[in-house]
């Protein structure tokens, strides 16, 4: 008797390299102007949305990750999950965040849902340490939509350059995931998109970020110089 379970990949919903010259119809612009440029997906308009239509997620349990670039400081890209209309999905935002005589960059993460259309913060932005904006960011956002014990609701979760801001108790339902932006005057690129399953689907997906597993900022006090990017002097 055949095997026949599991078949195909359980994770993986949509892939989208932006290789050609236009957004295409695999995409609803919901806000702001988008286009293709050099084989990216590209916006100079701020609060822009845009969502992959052309497949669902199995749940809302689901990853949206893509490979992030920001000119200007203070401008920001959004990973938008669990999206069922305008007035209702999650977001994690990352922001560019330049550091007074500083060779490289700190940045920001923060946590939001749209619900009602009314926008709450969820996780208020967090500092992450410094990035180095001269490349491509990788960035993701991952909601699990319940946790243990049973009972408890979902935890959402943002990543870019190796840390990561979670918030638990979070309620969400919608299929689909998407890309934004907010604050944008530098404009902003995307590349490498993907939408996946998350592990609240099927344990082989991939994991979500735990509290447990939290990326700390740590400094070497014996060495014989620091960056001021993680300190603020206070006299």
């Amino acid at each position: 008797m055949a095997n026949c379970c599991p078949c195909g990949d359980p994770c993986g919903i949509a892939a989208d390299e932006f290789d050609r010259a236009t957004v295409g119809s695999n995409w609803d612009e919901r806000s702001g102007s988008w286009s293709i440029s050099s084989n990216k997906l590209t916006t100079a308009s701020a609060s822009a949305l845009i969502v992959y239509q052309a497949t669902e997620a199995d749940s809302a349990s689901m990853v949206v990750s893509a490979s992030v670039e920001l000119a200007t400081d203070g401008d920001q890209v959004r990973g938008v999950v669990a999206y069922d209309d305008d007035n209702n999905y999650l977001y994690g935002e990352l922001t560019r965040k330049n550091c007074t005589a500083c060779s490289q960059d700190c940045s920001t993460l923060a946590l939001y849902q749209v619900s009602g259309g009314t926008v709450t913060t969820l996780e208020a932005p967090v500092e992450i340490g410094i990035i180095d904006w001269t490349q491509a960011i990788t960035f993701s956002v991952c909601y699990y939509a319940d946790t243990y014990p049973a009972g408890d609701v979902g935890t959402l979760t943002a990543t870019a350059g190796g840390k990561s801001v979670y918030k638990y108790d979070v309620t969400a339902s919608g299929l689909k995931g998407g890309l934004g932006t907010g604050t944008n005057s530098g404009g902003a690129s995307f590349d490498s998109f993907t939408l996946e399953n998350s592990q609240r689907f099927s344990p082989v997906c991939g994991e979500c970020f735990h509290a447990c597993a939290q990326i700390g900022l740590l400094s070497n006090l014996d060495s014989t110089s620091f960056n001021e990017c993680d300190w603020t002097a206070t006299g």
